[in-house]
């Protein structure tokens, strides 16, 4: 499994991402998205591409692909880069609520294990 690219590479919260890749689920519902530490909603999904819809929390970060059904991950070589559709004034409005859930906690728990572990064989050669 395998994320190749993804369009567009900015935008703000709302906006429609294309993921292109290998072996994704063909079932959306069947592929988890992850940008950042907060979680997408799949919209379309075929063996190489996945439409998504960038989720409000999303941060500057790697987008990952889990296929449930393998339980193979991805992680997308660059972040994706939030905007913000506004008038160029960041006030209380420009901010949404806090995100928060036990299962997006539980994500950056494997993130966070995943960079450990890579450090680690970085290290060890």
């Amino acid at each position: 499994m395998a994320i190749s690219s993804f369009t567009p590479t900015s935008g703000a919260i709302g906006t429609a991402v294309t993921i292109t890749g290998t072996n994704f689920n063909t079932t959306a519902a069947n592929n988890i998205v992850w940008f950042g530490a907060t979680k997408a909603t799949v919209t379309a999904a075929t063996a190489t591409s996945l439409s998504v819809t960038v989720p409000t929390g999303a941060n500057y970060q790697p987008i990952t692909v889990t296929n449930v059904t393998t339980g193979l991950t991805a992680y997308s070589a660059a972040p994706f880069n939030i905007t913000f559709g506004s008038t160029g004034v960041i006030d209380a409005t420009s901010i949404a609520s806090k995100v928060d859930s036990q299962q997006e906690q539980l994500h950056i728990l494997l993130l966070l294990a995943t960079l450990m572990a890579t450090v680690n064989r970085i290290w060890s050669l």
